[in-house]
């Protein structure tokens, strides 16, 4: 009896590796296609699938940096265009998920900075 229970957990321990090496690789194939469409600039696409294969692996370092650099990314295409707002938001997103980083931090802190210094400039007559 003991034999069978310890070969049915081990059958179903080698199901469940092999169904989650399987998820981890398509999603890896998914985050490589959003990788993909943020280099050729669609953005909303590219950041929507990598923000939805980064739920489900949180703690892959490769797809967090990747969402991060594509919120940077698409943050400097609007301050290009000179959509400070969307820049922002786009900065601050990339500073939520590496609040340490300093070239994230720098960004979304600047705009922030410079958006208050407006809003409080006395008008010229």
């Amino acid at each position: 009896m003991k034999l069978l229970t310890y070969l049915l957990y081990t059958i179903s321990c080698s199901i469940a590796v092999a169904t989650a090496a399987h998820c981890e690789t398509a999603h890896s194939d998914q985050g490589s296609h959003a990788r993909e469409l943020v280099r050729q600039g669609n953005f909303e696409k590219g950041l929507e699938q990598l923000s939805s294969v980064y739920k489900f692996f949180p703690l892959n370092e490769s797809l967090k940096r990747s969402l991060a650099d594509g919120y940077a990314s698409y943050g400097h295409t609007f301050l290009k265009q000179r959509h400070f707002e969307q820049a922002d938001e786009n900065f601050v997103k990339a500073a939520e998920l590496y609040p340490d980083d300093p070239g994230f931090a720098f960004f979304a802190r600047g705009l922030q900075l410079s958006a208050q210094k407006i809003r409080h400039r006395p008008l010229r007559t």
